[in-house]
Parts: structure tokens; C-alpha cells; sequence
């Protein structure tokens, strides 16, 4: 999804892929902390893809933006 404001001013796309949640609550936070919701391995090859095209990749559980999520600008 592209974003904008009112003033002009464009923010970077980003995506929401769906993904499978950690059974281990833990490791659920921290993934959720720190790799939006993606898992160490995944994360490895998605955090160069974002870095590369400039755009921000969120992950959870339904695949469509819901209020867990939130836009950092």
C-alpha cells in the first residue's frame, strides 16, 4: 500500500504477508519486536529485500493490516 498525507508528503510502500504465528510465546514476542512478526530464518531474506527496494514488510496471522499493527513515521 502507498501512503501520503495531506501535505504531500509520501512515506514508504509497505506489505502485509501472511504468516503462522510462533506456538512458544516468547519467541513470538521477540519476533514480533523485532522482525515484525517474521521468524529469525525468514527474516534473514526479507530484511535485505526491504532495505534494497525501500519498502517496509509487516507480517501476521490474517494477511491484511488489523490494529496489531501500527505505521512508524
Amino acid at each position: 500500500m502507498l501512503l501520503g498525507d495531506s501535505l504531500g508528503r509520501k512515506y514508504p510502500p509497505y506489505l502485509v504477508l501472511k504468516v503462522t504465528s510462533s506456538k512458544i510465546a516468547a519467541t513470538r514476542a521477540e519476533n514480533y519486536a523485532k522482525r515484525h512478526s517474521f521468524g529469525r530464518l525468514l527474516w534473514k531474506k526479507l530484511s535485505p529485500l526491504q532495505a534494497r527496494n525501500n519498502v517496509v514488510i509487516y507480517g501476521n496471522s490474517s494477511g491484511c493490516w488489523n490494529k496489531g499493527l501500527k505505521i512508524d513515521w
